[in-house]
């Protein structure tokens, strides 16, 4: 009886989004596929009728960004399920590790999904591949592997070009390894790096200034992130603040989870402030996977989205008052920045009642009017004047914060 094993890329079909395959998957993959009792492929839909086909169900994942699959897949527990990655808690990285150590991965089993995602590219179940790392001439490697608390080898690059599965904070903090890999540079390898790099889990802070400092590390800062705002992140930021780098850089930032975005508003503010005065050369972009669910109309959602948006072709006060009027049904090709524009719909729909409570976070927050209006072409302070001091009998100005964040989710 043939035996039908499903592998599940929990990172890829959870985000929808395809840069390289999973290492362990393509190793898995390698395993099995010459072996006539089994049947085995990637598993491309969470629904019922197609996971309950599988004998077992091996599932990876790599991100401790994303939520656990039981949040997402239905009757998770149900299914013969096996999990497997460090984005889970105390998972090994893969099925039958002694036998797969020397092997080297396929990743045919992602042709039929990449395949079928270019030619639909609107189907659910379809991908987004723009991203990718298309590398037909690189290895792909993974430098070390931990089994039983000890760090063992695992591959040697044999050609010059390579995708690295490492995790590079940990070949950072790693004084052996650090050093071994930078005498793999030095040996003229070139890599790219399959993951990205956690600025804020890097302890030395002298490497840090290494790594953006020299073009050897290229390859570490193609794809940044941070787990927490600490001492890292803002020497960076202040970095570009005093015009020391000129490559650009994006930094995705983990958001806490904040059930009233009061906090998450600010950080988010900051944020956007940071990207103007450094000219958009450092971009940090807030994320959290549940993020968007537990938002849903306030302040902290809306700055969220515009942050992930082209926050260089306006302010956020400007974002808001776009949004504000669409949401009161004003034409869209109405709906433009500008102090005269803002005066003809101002005049035309009156203020509408999310710019009323932006005016009313802000007189309880003024320290915050420069990150909200920065950015922007226009001055809109005599139309604000007019439009919100004519209503301003009708607010409680003595209110706190706190009382705002209930009411504007903020």
């Amino acid at each position: 009886m043939v035996v039908n094993i499903g592998l599940i890329d929990y990172d890829l079909i959870r985000t929808k989004l395809y840069t390289t395959p999973n290492y362990d998957i393509g190793l898995i993959y390698a395993y099995y596929k010459d072996d006539r009792n089994y049947n085995i492929r990637l598993i491309s839909s969470f629904t019922r009728a197609n996971l309950a086909q599988y004998d077992k169900i091996y599932i990876f994942k790599n991100s401790t960004y994303l939520s656990h699959p039981s949040s997402v897949i239905k009757d998770y527990y149900s299914y013969p399920i096996e999990e497997f990655g460090p984005g889970f808690i105390n998972k090994p990285l893969r099925p039958f590790f002694l036998e797969t150590r020397y092997l080297k991965p396929d990743f045919k089993c992602y042709n039929n999904l990449l395949l079928f995602s270019m030619e639909h590219p609107r189907h659910p179940i379809a991908v987004s591949i723009k991203k990718s790392k298309y590398t037909p001439s690189y290895d792909h490697i993974r430098l070390y592997e931990e089994m039983d608390g000890e760090l063992l080898k695992k591959d040697y690059p044999q050609r010059r070009y390579n995708v690295l599965y490492d995790d590079p904070v940990d070949i950072i903090n790693e004084p052996k390894r650090w050093q071994e890999y930078n005498d793999l540079i030095n040996k003229h390898k070139v890599f790219l790096f399959a993951h990205s790099l956690d600025i804020s889990k890097i302890k030395d802070t002298n490497i840090i200034e290494q790594i953006f400092s020299s073009s050897k590390y290229r390859a570490m800062r193609k794809k940044l992130e941070a787990s927490t705002i600490n001492v890292n992140v803002k020497w960076l930021t202040e970095q570009y603040l005093n015009k020391r780098f000129d490559f650009k850089s994006n930094v995705l930032v983990r958001l806490a989870r904040n059930e009233n975005g009061y906090a998450d508003f600010r950080t988010m503010l900051d944020m956007i402030y940071y990207h103007h005065k450094a000219e958009h050369m450092i971009k940090l972009i807030p994320y959290n996977s549940d993020f968007l669910s537990l938002h849903e109309r306030n302040f902290a959602r809306l700055a969220y989205e515009f942050l992930h948006g082209k926050t260089y072709l306006m302010s956020f006060y400007e974002y808001v008052f776009n949004i504000a009027y669409l949401r009161m049904g004003v034409p869209k090709e109405l709906i433009h920045t500008g102090e005269d524009r803002y005066e003809y719909i101002m005049s035309k729909y009156g203020q509408a009642k999310l710019l009323v409570q932006l005016e009313q976070w802000l007189s309880n927050n003024p320290e915050y009017e420069e990150q909200i209006f920065i950015g922007g072409d226009s001055n809109y302070e005599e139309q604000r004047r007019k439009y919100y001091d004519t209503r301003r009998s009708t607010f409680a100005f003595g209110r706190s914060p706190t009382d705002f964040s209930e009411e504007c989710g903020s």
